[in-house]
């Protein structure tokens, strides 16, 4: 009878502990699927994007480091590279590029003339920009130095076309 009675409580006590385990995981896992579909939605602790300062500020510190510059020099540097990024990025805002919305819609002829014009002009623009900020970054930097921040820009050119296009599904240029 104390045989029965011991194991009736071992297998019922057994039974609400295996109830409780298999309570747990399914808790768990309800937890990390909510937590994955707040944070994909946009609300949550998704990735937020850096702002336009905050970009050019990195640029800077990772320029900086790459020209091996002193302190008055990097002070000379952060302030003229801040402008002309600055600058740049008026210019490109400046000129809204004309593209089809959808691969159905045609441009006419005058908004592939429009557009056409509009990157002639952005383009003077940006070589005058360029040429402005070469005479300003001369003053403290060498020839080798500058050609590497206009390196890094080719670069990061290339970085986001790649990833533009790998975003629209097309083959990466070369």
């Amino acid at each position: 009878m104390i045989f029965m009675k011991m194991t009736y409580l071992l297998t019922h006590n057994i039974l609400i502990d295996m109830k409780k385990l298999m309570i747990i995981p399914a808790i768990i896992a309800c937890l990390f699927f909510s937590a994955v579909a707040y944070s994909q939605s946009g609300k949550g602790g998704g990735r937020n994007m850096p702002t336009v300062e905050e970009m050019i500020d990195f640029e800077c510190k990772k320029l900086t480091k790459r020209l091996l510059l002193d302190d008055a020099d990097t002070k000379k540097f952060v302030k003229t590279y801040t402008d002309y990024r600055k600058e740049f990025i008026a210019i490109k805002d400046k000129y809204p590029i004309l593209c089809r919305r959808n691969k159905d819609e045609m441009l006419t002829d005058a908004q592939i003339e429009e557009k056409i014009q509009s990157l002639f002009a952005q383009g003077k623009d940006m070589i005058a920009v360029r040429e402005k900020y070469y005479k300003e970054f001369r003053k403290f930097l060498t020839p080798r130095q500058i050609d590497v921040i206009f390196d890094s820009e080719r670069h990061r050119f290339n970085r986001f076309k790649k990833e533009g296009d790998r975003r629209k599904g097309n083959k990466p240029r070369r």
